[in-house]
């Protein structure tokens, strides 16, 4: 497992080595303000010309507030 918030720039295990990087339901966990860094990081691991794929919650869809009534946690109400 890899930190996606960590930069892997510089780590020749990980730094453009793959073809495809997938990102599922990972950025939901994050802290908005730093998305587009996890993002970033994320295609640091694809070789030019590779596909970043994701998928993942939308704000307050069914999906989100359904397994957050499961565990017992409250989401913040939009304004």
């Amino acid at each position: 497992p890899h930190d996606i918030l960590l930069s892997q720039e510089g780590n020749q295990t990980l730094y453009q080595k793959a073809n495809v990087a997938m990102l599922l339901f990972c950025l939901s966990a994050i802290n908005p303000t730093k998305m587009k860094k996890a993002a970033l990081h994320a295609s640091q691991t694809l070789k030019p010309g590779g596909i970043l794929c994701f998928r993942d919650y939308g704000r307050y869809d069914e999906a989100q507030m359904k397994l957050s009534s499961q565990r017992n946690k409250k989401l913040d109400s939009p304004n």
